[in-house]
Formats: C-alpha cells, sequence, structure tokens
C-alpha cells in the first residue's frame, strides 16, 4: 500500500489503520521471542489495534497512546492517553 494511496482517494491525515490480526500476531511474536515490557508506547493510536493486541500479549503492562486526533478510539482504551502530535508529546 502506497502512503499517499495512489489511485484512491487520499483520506484525511493519511489515516491507514492497522488490522487488528495483524497487530495481534506481531506482539505475539514479540512475547514468544522473550519481550516483556512494563510499558508500551503506541505513538498513533487510531482504532486502537495495537492497543488491544498489547494487552493481549503483556497484561500488567502500562499502555501509553498517542494521536493527534481527538476523536481517535484507541485512546480511551489506553492506560495513558495523549492527544497530541508525537514529536510536541515526546519533547
Amino acid at each position: 500500500m502506497s502512503a499517499t494511496n495512489r489511485g484512491g482517494k487520499r483520506r484525511r491525515l493519511d489515516t491507514y489503520f492497522t488490522p487488528e490480526p495483524l497487530a495481534r500476531a506481531v506482539c505475539h511474536a514479540l512475547r514468544k521471542d522473550g519481550v516483556r515490557p512494563n510499558v508500551v508506547i503506541e505513538p498513533s493510536v487510531g482504532e486502537g489495534a495495537w492497543v488491544t493486541a498489547a494487552r493481549e500479549a503483556w497484561p500488567g503492562a502500562t499502555v501509553v497512546g498517542v494521536d493527534v486526533r481527538p476523536d481517535a478510539r484507541g485512546i480511551a482504551l489506553c492506560d495513558i492517553g495523549y492527544v497530541s502530535d508525537w514529536p510536541e508529546w515526546a519533547a
């Protein structure tokens, strides 16, 4: 998929959400490899696929999420959520 969605209609803020099964598969593969974080940071929460997958893979980890869109559903799924652009939040 092109970042600019060439040939199709461009989405507002170029939002392209990760399918939940993919996020789940990646997180569980990392867990199998021994990754055990205490904190998971999701810099572009969107609909929350990565947040949900991280919670399943690492119960008890604190999930921090950031999204530029105030209506991003995934913010509500986080333990700590910021409505901000990532560079502004990280500074």
